[in-house]
């Protein structure tokens, strides 16, 4: 979307931590805000979103999607009606243009719509303590705010839109400011959230926090080739009412039924379910996974990922290794799902080096002239992950466990923990790899390799895969598509 963000500023776990148990303070400025004005608002957002914005009460707020006229969704946003003839809109950053232009078509000119996103910014304080530390800046009661509400107050003696909304899966305010003083806000914040614990939080918690909490990521677990009733969204949908763009679409696909279902996963083996990956269920290929992590609050793998609707129940066991989806579910409305691991054509010409070991989450081993292991990731796992922004290593002296997790890599796409392929005590470290974490795209099996390890049981190795054997496994996940 252009911006350029942190992903982290004291670490993801412990971001992630500080919101659950107090409170993280969060730059969300790189959202859109659209404004929709006039006499006529109230048919023209009838037709725009899919829940019933004309029922919603001035200062109230209320979650909702725009679906395209086959019903594939165009975006989550939150709508706020802020005058009988006003409504304010929050959406994806990477979206803004295209849902501005997808509005002021819809609008044919019926009421104003304006663009608000260059002269907004947003600051929000989400956790169990945010309320304390908004207290401490306003003169209003944050309290008489009540979830999904929205109230015009000063914060900091700024005047601002306060809604007590978030996507942390925690209660929280969202503070709409003028973008000329939002650093001023943001310092208020940060100091009146000292006796809290206040932690500010980067892009890697704010992922991790969202899918820990079921929500979810439009781009991964939804698009315009993924309808509401695919996504498990269908509850936004009014009923009766014809007049939103796409209920035509839906009205038919209920009566047919889907094809595919998005499901919440999490593991009871080791491991980390990572976008892309297939789902297999009694010996099948059922689906691929969208968004997957280590979740910090529970320690397992979770994940959020398509799959046929009939392996979609609710406490259904599905293989706990993830490997290739032979077959993905496709829509009832014949829009395919593009997976993270669609063979390119630098994919297609990539060598896998002989003398390593391979694991199935895509680590290599090599083993040195003095018995220790150097550990990386291979080709494959770089390019799923996307252009690398962080990596956090152990520190040396550090044991690793086979399967579990000691290190985390952060792309522009995900968050994904990196699995110990071998057991052992860690002797040296790469260094130079946090300061240039680009290198793991440039040079995944020679500057960026991540530790070296002695080895606490070197059979370990006999149960990871030859660079012929790995080429056969990577051949099952990008054939079988």
């Amino acid at each position: 979307a252009g911006w350029s963000m942190p992903v982290q500023y004291a670490g993801i776990l412990a971001e992630h931590r500080a919101v659950r148990r107090g409170v993280g303070l969060f730059d969300l400025s790189h959202m859109g805000e659209i404004e929709l004005s006039g006499p006529r608002v109230g048919e023209v957002c009838r037709e725009l979103f899919v829940t019933d914005t004309g029922r919603l009460a001035i200062g109230r707020a209320q979650y909702s999607l725009m679906c395209a006229a086959d019903g594939g969704i165009l975006d989550d946003v939150i709508v706020y009606r802020l005058e009988d003839q006003r409504y304010f809109v929050c959406v994806n950053a990477a979206n803004t243009a295209a849902d501005f232009a997808w509005m002021t078509e819809t609008n044919r000119g019926r009421a104003a719509v304006v663009d608000r996103s260059d002269e907004t910014a947003l600051i929000a304080l989400q956790g169990p303590r945010s309320q304390q530390v908004l207290a401490a800046l306003t003169e209003a009661a944050p309290s008489d705010i009540r979830r999904y509400r929205a109230a015009q107050i000063d914060v900091a003696g700024v005047p601002a839109l306060v809604a007590r909304t978030g996507y942390t899966g925690e209660d929280g305010f969202e503070v709409f400011v003028p973008v000329q003083q939002a650093e001023r806000v943001w310092a208020a914040c940060h100091e009146a959230g000292r006796a809290a614990d206040l932690q500010p939080v980067g892009l890697g918690a704010r992922d991790t926090l969202r899918l820990e909490a079921g929500y979810l990521l439009y781009g991964s677990d939804m698009d315009a080739r993924t309808t509401p009733l695919e996504a498990g969204l269908d509850r936004l949908l009014r009923s009766g009412d014809g007049s939103f763009i796409g209920c035509a679409a839906l009205d038919g696909q209920r009566r047919r039924g889907v094809h595919k279902r998005l499901v919440g996963l999490r593991l009871d083996a080791p491991g980390v379910p990572r976008q892309g990956y297939g789902i297999r269920h009694a010996g099948a290929d059922v689906g691929a996974v969208t968004s997957g992590t280590q979740s910090p609050m529970l320690g397992v793998g979770i994940a959020l990922g398509y799959v046929h609707a009939a392996s979609a129940a609710v406490g259904t066991r599905i293989d706990t290794r993830f490997g290739p989806a032979a077959s993905r579910p496709r829509s009832s409305n014949d829009r395919s799902i593009r997976r993270a691991d669609e063979r390119t054509d630098r994919e297609e010409g990539m060598e896998i080096p002989e003398g390593l070991r391979y694991s199935r989450e895509h680590e290599w081993v090599l083993v040195e002239d003095d018995g220790r292991a150097t550990i990386g990731i291979t080709y494959y796992a770089q390019e799923q992950l996307g252009d690398v922004v962080f990596v956090e290593l152990p520190e040396p002296a550090a044991h690793v466990t086979k399967d579990e997790p000691f290190g985390v890599v952060e792309s522009v796409k995900a968050v994904s923990d990196v699995y110990a392929p071998v057991s052992g005590t860690v002797t040296d470290v790469n260094t130079e790899l946090p300061n240039s974490p680009e290198t793991l795209n440039e040079d995944p099996y020679g500057d960026a390799w991540l530790v070296q390890v002695e080895m606490s049981d070197p059979e370990e190795l006999a149960e990871l895969m030859s660079a012929e054997e790995y080429a056969r496994f990577l051949a099952e996940v990008r054939d079988e598509d």
